[in-house]
């Protein structure tokens, strides 16, 4: 679902940042609106390598969270079960490592970890299976 959004990064100095997002349209009925807000440390490795640490959060509306994580009336019918109305609030906290290697002065390659756990409402949801998520990325940036 296309979404809009707004970004804001904030260098605190040339190894640490504070970065915060704004997204709309999220959600179900698009009605759903996600704040990220996060910082980030670095430390370079090698000539063009560095390693990274961010750790954040990550808020939602009532709209976003009802139609990712409540059960309405219609779905607990059809589940037999009860139905769950899920409040806007903290959705989740998050830490990052990557790694990061400037492949030319154009391309950036990023590859790490993630650990995310579900807070609030959504960690209650009878639609979450688990609280704690563990991913892996890969990214490849390009900046003019």
């Amino acid at each position: 679902t296309p979404e809009i959004g707004a970004f804001y990064d904030y260098r605190l100095a040339h190894n640490m940042g504070l970065n915060s997002s704004i997204m709309f349209g999220a959600g179900t009925e698009h009605r759903g609106i996600l704040v990220n807000l996060s910082a980030v440390i670095s430390t370079p490795l090698a000539a063009h390598h560095s390693v990274a640490l961010r750790t954040g959060l990550t808020l939602a509306n009532q709209n976003y969270m009802q139609s990712q994580f409540g059960v309405t009336r219609e779905q607990a019918e059809d589940r037999h079960s009860e139905p769950y109305k899920a409040a806007g609030g903290l959705k989740n906290l998050f830490v990052n490592c990557n790694w990061e290697w400037e492949v030319s002065n154009k391309y950036t390659l990023s590859s790490g970890m993630g650990f995310k756990h579900v807070y609030g409402d959504a960690s209650s949801s009878p639609r979450i299976d688990t609280r704690n998520h563990v991913r892996l990325f890969s990214s490849l940036g390009y900046h003019s």
